[in-house]
């Protein structure tokens, strides 16, 4: 009778074991992302006449409102040849984007959200046809703001939703 006390207890220190090491582990992997925090995931890359974006963590708070692309560039021309795509799973699902300039440059204005568990703005390209840009600025912001065509974009964003973006410049 006392050998089956190890038959019985042994499973149930191991389920135990398994049990608390699972917990812990899913605790580590469900950490919080803000999109304040989204920063410091993003990738971003420049190439000569293209830019690609790609974050894999989704934001604890939600994602909505518009994101920007600038083109830095005296060339207003961009205007006509400035195309931004979303992606998802290797699919475009937006093309069709509002372009207009600004006081740097030329921008584009892309959404994100949700949608059927399809997330728009996570992953995306922006490319041009004409050289001479200077850098390229993406602005991330989880409010919704109306820059007006022609100004600085980054004081149009502080006026708007002060707090609620951030930006990253490649060259």
């Amino acid at each position: 009778m006392k050998g089956n006390w190890t038959v019985v207890l042994l499973p149930l220190a191991v389920m135990a074991g398994l049990f608390i090491f699972g917990y812990f582990t899913l605790q580590e992997n469900t950490a919080e992302m803000t999109n304040a925090d989204l920063q410091e995931e993003m990738m971003l890359e420049m190439q000569e006449q293209q830019l690609e974006w790609e974050w894999e963590t989704q934001p604890q708070d939600g994602v909505i409102g518009d994101n920007y692309i600038e083109i830095v560039t005296e060339d207003t021309e961009l205007v006509d040849d400035l195309s931004v795509a979303l992606y998802y799973a290797n699919e475009a699902i937006e093309s069709e984007h509002e372009v207009f300039l600004t006081e740097d440059g030329v921008a584009a204005a892309y959404p994100t959200y949700i949608d059927n568990e399809i997330t728009a703005g996570a992953i995306g390209e922006a490319v041009w046809e004409q050289s001479g840009v200077e850098s390229v600025r993406m602005y991330h912001t989880w409010a919704q703001a109306e820059p007006e065509e022609g100004a600085d974009l980054a004081e149009e964003l502080e006026d708007q939703i002060s707090g609620y973006y951030w930006v990253q410049e490649a060259e």
